[in-house]
C-alpha cells in the first residue's frame, strides 16, 4: 500500500465543506480543521514512510471551495485511504471521519430517484 499527501487545496474543500454541513464540524473554523486534516495526512505518511518523504509545508488556502457530497465521499475517502497507516485509525478524529463518511454515502442513496421508486419491505 501507498501514502501520498493531498493537496493544500482539496484538505481545504473538506474542511470547508464539514464546517458548512450538518456535520460534527458545522460552525467550526474550517481552516483550523484544514490543518488538522493535513496533520492526519502527516500522520499516515509518516507511518508509512517516517522521514523517506518530502512533506511541504501546509498553507492554507484562503478560500477553500465546498465540494458536493459525492465529492465530498470521494475526498474524504481518499484522505482516509492514505492515513490508514500505523496508529492512525485510533485516532478520534480518523474514526469521526469514517463514520461520518458512511452517514454521507446513506445520504447520498436516499437522495437518489431509484431509491424513492424501490419498495420498502415488499
Amino acid at each position: 500500500m501507498s501514502s501520498f499527501m493531498l493537496s493544500p487545496d482539496v484538505l481545504a474543500r473538506i474542511a470547508r465543506s464539514l464546517t458548512a454541513l450538518d456535520s460534527p464540524w458545522a460552525g467550526r473554523d474550517w481552516k483550523k480543521l484544514a490543518e488538522e486534516l493535513y496533520e492526519l495526512n502527516v500522520a499516515g505518511v509518516r507511518s508509512r514512510y517516517e522521514d523517506r518523504y518530502d512533506i511541504e509545508p501546509f498553507v492554507v488556502s484562503s478560500f477553500g471551495k465546498t465540494s458536493g457530497k459525492v465529492e465530498l465521499f470521494k475526498q474524504i475517502s481518499c484522505l482516509l485511504y492514505q492515513a490508514t497507516e500505523g496508529d492512525v485509525p485510533g485516532k478520534d478524529l480518523f474514526k469521526e471521519l469514517d463514520q461520518f463518511k458512511v452517514d454521507l454515502a446513506c445520504s447520498i442513496v436516499r437522495a437518489l430517484p431509484e431509491y424513492d421508486r424501490l419498495p420498502w419491505g415488499d
